[in-house]
């Protein structure tokens, strides 16, 4: 069989890992929901009591999307299939603006809130075969699977509308209103693998920063 028609099978298979995935995080989510008796639109009685619960297999503790070691192992298998079969594929790298001042400025219980905020965002306003992940305190990524770069500043844009439209009510009432920086990044021929592809989205993300932020740049081939 040529590799041609594996291509199918293989984006398939990798879309379901990725649904697995998801369903696991939507499970992680709804159980997280009944032990703090929250709605998604307001701080959590206790978002700190969410770090003692278990993880799901590949979730980050906090927020359940993908942590960045399934996310450096999704990319990887499909920057290689993307590369192979000459298919678009591109990632954002997302960083939540003034995360430290945010957290000096409102505590650690409320900068958690917002990053399960941010989360939920992601999941919500992304495809459902695309794969967010948290790799770091206030930086996250999404990966998307056949999408080229114009599509990719759409989702871009997308995001950061929506998180800033948006802000976290807290149980005072008192409206966080937060923002995001977003970098994109194309795979072409100088991405010598994922994690290349993934720095060029991370140095767009730094120049978004630089510029004022609340704002996407992308990678310049």
């Amino acid at each position: 069989m040529s590799d041609y028609l594996l291509l199918p099978f293989a984006i398939g298979l990798l879309f379901l890992l990725w649904q697995n995935h998801r369903q696991s995080r939507a499970l992680f989510e709804y159980r997280h929901r009944l032990a703090l008796h929250h709605d998604d639109l307001s701080l959590p009685r206790s978002a700190g009591a969410i770090r003692d619960a278990p993880p799901g297999h590949g979730s980050d503790l906090l927020t359940g999307l993908a942590d960045k070691a399934h996310c450096l192992a999704r990319g990887h298998e499909a920057f290689e299939l993307a590369r192979r079969h000459k298919r678009p594929l591109s990632v954002l790298k997302i960083g939540l603006d003034d995360s430290r001042l945010l957290r000096e400025q409102l505590g650690h219980e409320v900068g958690d809130a917002v990053l399960l905020r941010l989360a939920r965002l992601l999941d919500i306003t992304l495809r459902l075969g695309d794969l967010p992940a948290r790799l770091e305190e206030a930086e996250f990524a999404a990966l998307l699977l056949e999408t080229p770069r114009a599509r990719a500043l759409e989702a871009a844009e997308r995001i950061r509308e929506a998180v800033e439209n948006a802000p976290l009510t807290l149980e005072n009432g008192v409206l966080v209103t937060f923002t995001v920086s977003i970098g994109a990044a194309e795979l072409h021929d100088s991405h010598v693998d994922f994690s290349s592809l993934l720095g060029a989205a991370d140095k767009a993300l730094g120049r978004a920063w630089v510029s004022g932020r609340n704002r996407i740049e992308a990678d310049n081939p």
